[in-house]
């Protein structure tokens, strides 16, 4: 299980995915709030660290006091706070503002988890617009649902998304030119 875990960490946490999302901070600045799911505290960390660079950008994690994590989300629903890194912090019980788009960074580790976390994000917004949402995996792994990754979930979700795309991470412009103006897609990292 460890050697399990050390994989599924590693896929997670890949440089190349970070790299991808900081490169997503123009877009995610003209979003109406993002919600950046990773798979641990550091990984959250570094996510914002990066998006902080085009936007604002703030960890959530279950290393800040309660007060502070409350805070955060004032802000984020208050428009000041563009995007939240977290790990799973937010993926159950907890009131989270409306956001525009999700980008799930890490593999969730259950059917249950990702749906909690679609949750935040694909309902629709007061003004009647569709949520985006942006899934990084790496092609040809257990993450690429090809392969069965997201346990079948994305497959399930899909049919009802306006509009489907993939983007390689080789060309981060077109998705950086997409996401600001379109409903749903999912990434597939080469």
């Amino acid at each position: 299980m460890s050697a399990f875990s050390a994989r599924r960490k590693l896929r997670a946490e890949a440089a190349q995915k970070e790299d991808f999302v900081r490169q997503l901070g123009p877009a995610i600045a003209e979003l109406g709030g993002t919600l950046v799911f990773s798979e641990t505290i550091d990984g959250a960390y570094r996510l914002a660290h990066g998006l902080s660079k085009d936007t604002t950008a703030r960890p959530l994690t279950s290393d800040l006091k309660p007060a502070e994590r409350a805070d955060l989300l004032r802000h984020f629903g208050a428009g000041r706070l563009k995007a939240i890194c977290t790990p799973r912090v937010l993926d159950e019980g907890v009131d989270v503002p409306e956001s525009e788009a999700a980008i799930v960074v890490a593999t969730s580790s259950t059917r249950r988890q990702l749906i909690q976390r679609m949750g935040r994000v694909i309902r629709l917004k007061k003004d009647g617009r569709a949520a985006k949402l942006v899934t990084l995996y790496v092609r040809g792994t257990g993450e690429d649902p090809a392969n069965g990754g997201h346990e079948g979930f994305l497959d399930a979700v899909m049919p009802h998304a306006e509009e489907t795309r993939h983007f390689d991470y080789a060309e981060p412009e077109p998705l950086r030119t997409w996401l600001p103006g379109y409903p749903s897609l999912s990434l597939r990292m080469a």
